[in-house]
């Protein structure tokens, strides 16, 4: 049986990982790198627009911008034999935000089988004020095989149960001390190990935390957490970012 890498996701149950860091470190080139590994449909949430993939407007490459949410899958937007890739730019205006957001994981959620990309996962899953969709989707979608790649520039404002409920968590540069320690106390490593790993970093590297990975044994090390260099030049061209389009 092939053996999961650490950080992989695994397309046959759900996976969910949270990538943290300060804007600018990296999350959304490796959350784009891990979800092109995925090999059904996606939604993807991106509430500033400023994480369009290139693919997008691509003849029948299944990559799709969506004005509002539907009520259900959008079978027919399909092209033969691909997976469908949802894009959707909510209007950050709107009063019903946080309603329309909650829509995207909805409609995941109610499809089954796929990923959900929210890259401002701070903004949908906020302390003691996660919707309900989005709340289902992460506690109830592994019955779903609902994978969710969530991205956030600090913890501090993050729902307590994203970092419980994770399988995965990645940690770019961290300024504030007070975040590496929410971090460390979220996937329960001793503070200090925590912050002294993170200051070891190359730039644009990160910290993987696997709670898939089995703790050790009496005298072993303990692989849970993993240092990682960035993206090869390489891996980096395949995460080519769209143009963001110019207001009307």
């Amino acid at each position: 049986m092939l053996k999961l890498q650490p950080g992989e996701l695994d397309p046959s149950q759900q996976t969910i990982i949270t990538v943290i860091g300060r804007k600018g470190s990296g999350k959304s080139k490796l959350a784009r790198y891990i979800a092109g590994s995925y090999p059904h449909d996606q939604v993807v949430l991106d509430l500033h627009g400023v994480d369009r993939p290139a693919e997008l407007g691509v003849k029948d490459s299944g990559y799709v911008e969506i004005g509002e949410v539907p009520a259900k899958w959008p079978e027919r937007l399909r092209p033969e034999g691909k997976p469908l890739v949802l894009y959707y730019r909510p209007d950050a205006g709107s009063p019903t935000l946080l309603e329309d957001m909650d829509q995207a994981a909805g409609l995941a959620y109610a499809h089954g089988r796929c990923m959900f990309l929210c890259h401002e996962a701070g903004e949908l899953f906020r302390v003691h004020k996660t919707p309900p969709m989005s709340r289902r989707a992460m506690s109830q979608g592994r019955g779903r095989k609902v994978s969710m790649l969530l991205l956030a520039h600090r913890p501090h404002n993050l729902d307590p149960m994203v970092l419980v409920q994770s399988d995965v968590v990645i940690c770019f540069e961290v300024p504030n001390p007070r975040d590496r320690d929410l971090i460390a106390d979220g996937i329960g490593w001793p503070p200090e190990d925590f912050r002294l790993a993170l200051a070891e970093l190359p730039t644009y590297g990160y910290l993987l935390f696997d709670r898939r990975t089995p703790p050790p044994a009496d005298g072993e090390q303990d692989m849970r957490l993993t240092s990682w260099e960035p993206l090869t030049a390489e891996e980096l061209r395949e995460v080519v970012r769209g143009p963001v389009p110019e207001l009307q």
